[in-house]
């Protein structure tokens, strides 16, 4: 009986260098840029396929059944779902959202990540622009020659995209290399079996090579502590603090999705391939929780008032946190019906937006970092990672 290679499969993301242009790696032969030790990722599955597309030829040739056209395009896409874990997520987290402010810490002006009690502090934001940009100004980027876990030059861009290399298990062409991949979409969901995260996005090219080519080699940050449900709370507030004041609630499951709105049409330019995507459409950034009993009315007259809300989920373990701030939302549906004899499952839906201001300054989460892009939501991360994902070489 054969073995089940899916079992000993594994998989790593490199982030492309500050200086890398798409597509990173070159069009043809196995991309130089791969994975090495630190750039593993815990893979739960993963859905990535190489799909051509064909012209539509269907012209009169006295046959009924259809010919094949010439290909016009080949189309790379795919989602990597990963165990949620205070470690390890950090370059994936901040390729799909798009910024961790790199200003020198332990200056009066302190960035990401902040050094404290043997661990660092990450605030990851969204950024308006995803693909390869120049940096806006000397206030945004690490000055020529400080330190916070690089040293900034002319050259350095921000770069949001990298390979990802996925093992398959065969002596011959077990490693899959998709890149370069840019992440559209994020998925951070948990309840009390498991939490994950879901990065879905399109890859520009895709090669194999011989397993001896390097996956020995992906290992994964030293602590792979677990975020788990118990190890949570959750918050609730309105923005203005005068109709209701913060309250913890017990939520059961919950969700947040980031919809990158890009857009990744070949042109003539790319040939068979995509161009570096853009944004095309609006960012969406939406979600929902569970609560296990319908206990008061509190949140439906928040509804009914159409309050601007605001909402933290907090993880900790130990020394390690992985915090997700909502600075302003709307609900959009609640379901709070009966289903037949038994207790009340209360469900609710949100939609974020861009806030005014940051209602939380001042949390000791990021007391000494200054956001730089307030918008629907960010991360802030505790753990042994000492790099800011935009000034690492790769």
């Amino acid at each position: 009986m054969l073995d089940g290679l899916g079992v000993i499969s594994k998989a790593a993301f490199r982030k492309a260098s500050e200086q890398a242009s798409w597509p990173s790696g070159g069009a043809y032969g196995f991309p130089a840029i791969v994975p090495g030790a630190g750039h593993g990722i815990p893979l739960l599955s993963e859905g990535f396929t190489t799909v051509p597309e064909r012209e539509d030829y269907a012209s009169l040739y006295s046959r009924v059944g259809k010919m094949a056209g010439q290909q016009t395009g080949i189309r790379h896409s795919g989602h990597l779902l990963c165990q949620g874990m205070y470690n390890n997520l950090d370059r994936l987290i901040g390729c799909a959202m798009g910024y961790e402010n790199p200003n020198d810490p332990g200056a009066t002006y302190k960035g990401s990540p902040e050094s404290g009690g043997g661990k660092y502090t990450h605030i990851y934001e969204l950024d308006d622009i995803l693909s390869e940009q120049d940096w806006d100004s000397p206030a945004e980027r690490l000055a020529s020659g400080a330190g916070g876990g690089g040293t900034w030059v002319a050259a350095d861009d921000k770069v949001r995209f990298g390979n990802v290399v996925i093992y398959k298990g065969l002596t011959s062409s077990g490693e899959w290399c998709f890149y370069p991949v840019m992440f559209d979409k994020m998925i951070i969901s948990g309840n009390f079996d498991r939490v994950t995260v879901r990065f879905d996005g399109p890859a520009y090219d895709h090669e194999r090579a011989t397993s001896t080519y390097g996956h020995a080699s992906w290992t994964m940050a030293s602590d792979e502590t677990h975020l788990i449900l118990p190890d949570s709370e959750f918050y609730i507030g309105t923005v203005d603090g005068t109709t209701l004041t913060w309250q913890e609630m017990g939520i059961t499951g919950f969700e947040l999705v980031l919809e990158n709105g890009l857009e990744f049409e070949p042109d003539t330019k790319s040939g068979l391939y995509i161009p570096e995507p853009r944004r095309g459409n609006f960012r969406q950034v939406y979600g929902g929780f569970d609560f296990s009993r319908y206990e008061n009315d509190d949140l439906i007259s928040r509804l009914n008032d159409d309050d601007e809300m605001k909402a933290w989920i907090k993880f900790s373990s130990g020394s390690y946190k992985f915090n997700i701030y909502l600075p302003s939302f709307h609900f959009k549906t609640m379901d709070y019906s009966i289903g037949g004899p038994g207790i009340i499952r209360p469900k609710h839906t949100f939609e974020c937006h861009v806030p005014d201001s940051d209602p939380f300054t001042g949390d000791a989460d990021y007391l000494n970092i200054e956001l730089k892009k307030i918008k629907e939501f960010w991360v802030a991360i505790k753990n042994d990672y000492s790099s800011n994902f935009l000034t690492e070489e790769a």
